[in-house]
């Protein structure tokens, strides 16, 4: 059995499957380590999205903020964040779009493998965080997407206010906070340049 961490497939389904292709995948044996962004920019989110939740091994995933944009566009009615570069209709009208944003939304914002001593986020932890305040503090968020109230925070994920980590933070400023530091280190969206099926390690 072999692992492989992939970054930023970007719904590059074709990119993606040539590169499973080269390093000789078995779905049966090997495992996928997804680093975020799984969707968007490319022309086959669905197809991803499709190939990732049915895979028989089941794969560890971080979420990414193209996937979190994701989530917004599902479960909100009026999402606040609509790009002119989004490619996300194909996953928004498909039949399957409600099954695949619960999958999704219930995937970690931070793994940690002890026994393999390997962490994955998307774009790497915060400097101001250690290991363990990044686990407790991935943990609440992911515990708020996971649960029945997911579409309130997912309403008002974006913005600017907070613009610094405060612990005593509460409530929708602190998830907020939490999700731009576990993004982007503070900085994210940022709109990725090129479509690509990331690396194999």
């Amino acid at each position: 059995m072999s692992d492989y961490a992939i970054g930023d497939v970007q719904g590059c389904f074709e990119a993606l499957q040539r590169l499973l292709s080269h390093i000789h995948f078995n779905e049966h044996s090997d495992r996928l380590w997804f680093v975020g962004d799984l969707v968007n920019r490319g022309p086959d989110s669905l197809a991803v999205l499709r190939f990732i939740k049915n895979l028989p091994l089941k794969p560890r995933i971080t979420l990414g903020n193209h996937d979190l944009h994701l989530l917004s566009r599902l479960f909100c009615s009026h999402s606040s964040k609509i790009n002119d570069d989004d490619t996300l209709e194909g996953v928004l009208c498909a039949p399957d779009a409600a099954e695949l944003g619960h999958w999704l939304r219930k995937q970690s914002i931070l793994f940690h493998d002890p026994a393999l001593n390997i962490v994955i986020c998307h774009a790497g932890i915060a400097p101001i965080w250690d290991l363990t305040q990044a686990k407790t503090y991935a943990s609440e968020l992911e515990q708020m997407l996971a649960s029945d109230n997911h579409a309130i925070f997912l309403s008002s994920m974006y913005g600017n206010i907070p613009n610094h980590w405060v612990p005593d933070l509460s409530g929708m400023e602190r998830l907020r906070i939490i999700c731009k530091r576990s993004r982007r280190g503070g900085s994210w969206p940022r709109r990725p340049r090129r479509c690509r099926a990331g690396r194999a390690f």
